[in-house]
């Protein structure tokens, strides 16, 4: 007997593929030290295919704007955690709160570099 497939909510399914990546198959190939070496730079790295990421980049340069701008264009568990950060990182934290709530992260207890290297760490 086939099954066939009457309805996927794709909601779901996109939201799945953009945070979960198994481990061969990594988000981008950058290793953690090579993207703060980009923070050299004067725009990110042209690879990066992870917008959280690009995020993070962005906060590290103090462009708290432009982060957070593209924080608010990832609407997933992922770019909801870049989002808690941000908050944090402007002494914000009930907002920054709420949005680990909607990430599914605990709010961090950290450093602010601490917590940057953990999430580039989980995105990279």
């Amino acid at each position: 007997a086939r099954w066939h497939i009457v309805s996927i909510d794709e909601k779901p399914r996109q939201r799945l593929s953009e945070t979960w990546r198994p481990p061969g198959n990594a988000i981008h190939p950058m290793k953690l030290d090579k993207f703060k070496q980009s923070l050299d730079h004067d725009a990110p790295p042209a690879n990066l295919e992870n917008l959280a990421v690009e995020v993070l980049w962005f906060a590290a340069k103090g462009n708290w704007t432009r982060a957070h701008e593209l924080a608010q264009a990832r609407d997933d568990a992922t770019g909801a955690w870049v989002h808690a950060y941000l908050h944090r990182a402007e002494g914000d934290i009930s907002n920054a709160h709420y949005w680990y709530r909607r990430a599914g992260q605990q709010p961090h207890n950290g450093s602010l570099g601490e917590e940057w290297d953990e999430i580039a760490s989980a995105l990279i």
